[in-house]
């Protein structure tokens, strides 16, 4: 049996983690839940992870102004040429093409169309394909 994904999850919204990891904890996958860019690069880092899913917009927990997801996407991307699938999700922004294609993003979604059993599915496959 194959073992249950390393989840990176990178999200600052309490509803939303809150539904995320009661999904995740119901299938047993191991998640680490950051709510900021400069913890998700430490964990990153120093951690293996199977598969990332960033908030597209953050807080920086110092200064409490914006941040992209994006940001953090980039350097998962440039750290080692990193090839771990990566998942976007945003309540609030547009996104164009063009940054995820350039970022290397396998899938977005918008919080407000999120169905938790899609995504789900959309997390097992894109585990099963790298």
């Amino acid at each position: 049996m194959k073992s249950p994904p390393r989840i990176l999850f990178l999200e600052d919204n309490p509803y939303f983690i809150e539904a995320l990891m009661d999904e995740f904890r119901s299938l047993s996958w191991p998640v680490t839940h950051i709510t900021n860019i400069r913890e998700a690069k430490e964990h990153f880092s120093n951690e293996e992870f199977d598969l990332v899913i960033s908030d597209l917009h953050l807080q920086d927990i110092e200064t409490g102004a914006p941040n992209s997801g994006l940001d953090f996407i980039h350097y998962i991307r440039q750290r080692k040429k990193s090839k771990v699938p990566i998942i976007v999700t945003t309540g609030l922004e547009l996104i164009s093409e063009e940054s995820i294609v350039e970022n290397e993003v396998d899938l977005f979604f918008y919080k407000s169309e999120l169905d938790l059993k899609k995504f789900i599915s959309s997390i097992k496959n894109l585990i099963n394909q790298s």
